[in-house]
C-alpha cells in the first residue's frame, strides 16, 4: 500500500499535444518535412486559338436567390420528366420517381413560405408547380 504522503501527491498529466496561442507553438514533436511552397504565380492563359473560334469565357456564379432555387429545381424536374434534349442528344426515359420527389419538395416550400413570399416568387411557384405536374401526369400516361 501507499503510505500517506505518495497519496498526496497525486499525479502529473502532460498534453503532448501541440498547443498554438498567441505565442506560437509550446511543446511540438518533429513533424516530417513539407517539400517547398512555390512562390511563383502561374502566367495567365494566353488566347492561343486559331482566328474565328470563340473560347467559352467562365461567367461569375450567378446570386442565388429564393426565385433561381425554384427554377433550379423546377428544370431538374422536367429533365427528370424527360424534358427537351440538347442537340445531338437523346432524349432520356422519364424518372417519374423522382421527379415526384422534387414536386413534392416543391409542395412542401410552397405549403412553409405562405404568406412570406412576394407576389412574384409566389405567382413564379405556383406556375413552376403547375408546369411540373402537368408534365408529370402526361408522362405517368405514356410510360404506362
Amino acid at each position: 500500500m501507499a503510505t500517506e504522503e505518495e497519496e498526496e501527491k497525486g499525479f502529473v498529466v502532460k498534453d503532448r499535444r501541440a498547443r498554438y496561442d498567441d505565442d506560437g507553438p509550446e511543446e511540438t514533436t518533429p513533424q516530417p518535412e513539407s517539400p517547398p511552397i512555390q512562390d511563383k504565380v502561374p502566367d495567365p492563359p494566353t488566347n492561343d486559338t486559331a482566328p474565328g473560334v470563340e473560347t467559352k469565357k467562365s461567367t461569375p456564379p450567378r446570386e442565388l436567390t429564393f426565385q433561381s432555387f425554384i427554377y433550379s429545381l423546377a428544370s431538374s424536374a422536367l429533365m427528370l420528366l424527360g424534358g427537351e434534349a440538347k442537340e445531338g442528344n437523346e432524349p432520356t426515359s422519364p424518372n417519374l420517381q423522382q421527379a415526384s420527389e422534387i414536386i413534392e419538395i416543391l409542395t412542401l416550400l410552397q405549403e412553409k413560405t405562405k404568406g412570406n413570399l412576394t407576389a412574384e416568387e409566389d405567382s413564379l411557384l405556383k406556375d413552376m408547380l403547375y408546369t411540373i405536374r402537368i408534365t408529370y401526369v402526361e408522362r405517368a400516361k405514356l410510360k404506362s
